[in-house]
């Protein structure tokens, strides 16, 4: 799987946690996870955060997120991230 299709990917799973996918984007995203099942544990690793109830664990997991962007700027790795709304319509 290339760059460009893992960033799409990741991206179909966050439409999908936000609740924002489409019916196709909903069935292209199960396909791939046919395709590639090894995207499965991760996937689920990120819907656990994303439905954790406990805002401690929010906290860390934003956390971790901000930790890994800076890696990835540290590294050299071109990236733009995808400010994404929350349900409330403010970006984090």
């Amino acid at each position: 799987m290339g760059q460009e299709q893992k960033e799409h990917t990741w991206n179909l799973i966050a439409k999908k946690l936000a609740r924002e996918a489409t019916p196709g984007e909903l069935k292209e995203l199960e396909d791939l996870l046919r395709a590639h099942p090894e995207l499965y544990y991760p996937l689920q690793t990120v819907a656990d955060f994303w439905r954790s109830s406990n805002p401690g664990d929010l906290e860390k997991a934003e956390q971790a997120f901000d930790r890994h962007l800076d890696r990835i700027k540290e590294q050299g790795i071109g990236f733009a991230p995808t400010v994404i709304a929350d349900a409330a319509g403010a970006g984090s």
